[in-house]
């Protein structure tokens, strides 16, 4: 899912923002409701390619009845890196998913002095008064889940895990080597120089870095 994710969160982008496409009343705005526009359109085209017959690539065929399971958490990888979603995406992961990852870092530690072989390696959370505080209210969710495995964090939380991870993959142009960050640094500010213009001729508010009359790069 990770690897179809990252293949097709920018399939067919058309070098415009989501605010600019619900502006101008685009048809993809009206498509999907003004909602997570291109996000939507991304998971919609690649979809499509790989659910036609005619060439013969969906990957995800061999799945069975996990199908759906997989499509569901691509989907929410790939609406995951729409950034009016950065904050609440933020607040989950700090809120609910550290929480449970502790709290299951503290059940395997316990299960593991109980037992010969050692726990299975999880995430590595720090620990603070705030990660113990919140693993207890967790360690209590992750007791009444009843037939889940508590081996392992719900599935929601590791589709959240998913999304953050892609998210930040997604802008981690800053971290890459000097020379090859400035140059797709540069690309992204021509996308954004392009959108500007188009929003000048049609006289529309210019969205930010959009003016090359002001460049901030």
């Amino acid at each position: 899912c990770s690897y179809v994710s990252a293949a097709i969160h920018d399939y067919r982008h058309p070098g415009i923002k989501n605010d600019f496409l619900v502006a101008t009343r685009n048809e993809l705005a009206l498509q999907y409701n003004d909602r997570s526009v291109l996000e939507n359109m991304h998971v919609y085209a690649a979809f499509k390619v790989m659910n036609d017959p005619q060439k013969k690539c969906n990957i995800l065929s061999c799945l069975g009845e996990r199908y759906g399971e997989a499509r569901e958490t691509i989907i929410q990888m790939v609406l995951g890196t729409d950034m009016s979603h950065h904050a609440e995406c933020l607040g989950v992961f700090k809120n609910e998913v550290l929480p449970a990852v502790a709290a299951l870092t503290v059940r395997r530690k316990t299960q593991s002095s109980q037992t010969s072989g050692p726990a299975p390696k999880l995430l590595r959370v720090k620990s603070s008064p705030m990660n113990l505080n919140l693993a207890d209210t967790a360690q209590n969710d992750l007791s009444a889940e009843g037939s889940h495995d508590a081996r392992c964090l719900k599935i929601d939380m590791r589709r959240h895990v998913l999304r953050m991870t892609l998210h930040c993959a997604d802008l981690s142009n800053p971290a890459k080597p000097q020379a090859l960050s400035f140059k797709w640094a540069q690309l992204v500010q021509e996308e954004f120089f392009r959108q500007g213009d188009m929003e000048k001729q049609l006289g529309l508010p210019i969205s930010m870095f959009g003016d090359r009359d002001k460049a901030a790069l």
